[in-house]
């Protein structure tokens, strides 16, 4: 008997050294983007910052306290950019200067705190396989096809922000800590302001409370997101002069695309990995709402929360975003993130199903490799999208559409000391 229980810890043992190598293992992904971020981005504006970063700081300094504080929830476009706005300005207040670079990189720090907090959920969802896990969320999150994001400092703040407040709220509103509770809600407010999708992000938050059955949260969390909502919508106007093409069949097609979009970016074989991930997920839910005899929705979610906010994240994305039949928005790099972040999902759906299968852990070797492969994919397929961008910006003295205005507002930026630009 003590033979058994001691060749029983040596074989636990062994268990923790192979998921703590994969947890090491996760670190490669980490390293690969933030050099490609070092090699590839620079101190210089492209599109959006000129408008949110410099234009932004140019009127921000001449303002009084009271007028300083209004400004932040002034809208960009059609959004609400609260969070971008905070870091500009606390970053100008230390630096004394704007460095497009530096705020780039923290841009994409935001991705280690999303990975960590997204490892912190699926300890609970993926049991023994955490080691796994962690590998298969440093590769999706970190994949180089995300080189808009990765590489533009508008981008890099906004697009990020908003998921990583979106998961700190539900995980804060997930303590058992009454105290927490404050955290939680200022995570949801920020959440809200910071990019167009921030009213579903709120939304998906009280989804959470709801399904958690605590009224003190879902009190706090429905008072919330009513006030940030009027916060959004106070004094707004659409600023839009872009004609959306209400084309059913462009949004469905552009739906699917995205959703398949991890491995095959720029292939019709996504459509094979839609209708895969979609099976996985009918039958994830299938045995939640109609194997399982006691229905206990709690136990679940910080899952469902999840993915009703990346799919109708996705969802708008397709009406809004998609032109006409062809989709061509789709083909956006900075969207991609959801496609990762639903295929980091699905895999937790998937360890779900298998995981009392006596062939788990091969199959899930087999499942780690492709992901593997598909990260070394995205990253060749990459480099052409970054070599574009970064032409675009050594060649073009302004990145920006309207030359102009872009050199007004560079001018302007150099005569107040915020940014002088440089030629590469």
């Amino acid at each position: 008997m003590k033979h058994y229980k001691i060749k029983n810890n040596d074989n636990n043992s062994n268990y923790r050294i192979i998921q703590n190598f994969y947890i090491l293992l996760s670190l490669v992904p980490i390293l690969i983007l933030f050099h490609s971020v070092y090699k590839n981005s620079f101190n210089i504006p492209y599109w959006d910052d000129y408008d949110a970063i410099l234009n932004f700081l140019n009127k921000w300094v001449d303002l009084s306290p009271m007028e300083r504080l209004k400004s932040l929830f002034e809208q960009h476009n059609e959004h609400r950019i609260v969070s971008a706005r905070i870091l500009f300005v606390l970053y100008y207040s230390f630096s004394k200067s704007i460095d497009f670079k530096n705020i780039i990189f923290i841009g994409n720090i935001q991705l280690v705190i999303i990975g960590l907090t997204l490892f912190y959920f699926s300890i609970k969802y993926t049991n023994k396989y955490y080691g796994i896990s962690a590998l298969i969320i440093s590769l999706c999150l970190f994949d180089i096809s995300n080189y808009e994001n990765n590489n533009w400092a508008m981008a890099s703040v906004s697009n990020y922000s908003i998921i990583m407040f979106f998961l700190l709220s539900i995980l804060c509103y997930l303590s058992k800590n009454k105290y927490i509770i404050p955290l939680a809600i200022l995570f949801q407010i920020i959440c809200t302001l910071s990019n167009g999708n921030g009213i579903i992000a709120t939304f998906s938050i009280l989804l959470f409370t709801i399904l958690n059955k605590n009224k003190l949260k879902i009190t706090a969390s429905l008072i919330t997101s009513l006030f940030a909502i009027f916060l959004y919508f106070f004094n707004f106007s659409s600023t839009s002069h872009q004609d959306v093409e209400k084309n059913i069949i462009g949004s469905i097609f552009f739906i699917t695309k995205l959703l398949g979009s991890h491995f095959c970016y720029n292939s019709i074989l996504r459509l094979l990995v839609f209708v895969m991930t979609i099976i996985i997920l009918w039958n994830w839910l299938w045995k939640i709402f109609r194997v399982n005899k006691k229905l206990d929705l709690k136990k679940h979610s910080v899952l469902i929360s999840i993915l009703f906010f990346l799919f109708s994240t996705i969802c708008v994305l397709g009406v809004f975003r998609s032109t006409g039949y062809n989709g061509a928005g789709s083909y956006t790099s900075r969207y991609l993130i959801y496609s990762h972040l639903y295929m980091i999902f699905i895999f937790w759906v998937f360890i779900a199903l298998i995981k009392d299968n006596k062939y788990s852990l091969k199959i899930l070797t087999i499942t780690q490799t492709i992901f593997i492969l598909g990260f070394i994919n995205n990253y060749q397929f990459s480099q052409t999208g970054i070599s574009k961008i970064k032409n675009n910006i050594q060649k073009n003295q302004y990145a920006y559409p309207d030359i102009n205005k872009a050199e007004k507002i560079s001018n302007e930026s150099c005569l107040k000391k915020i940014y002088c630009l440089k030629k590469i």
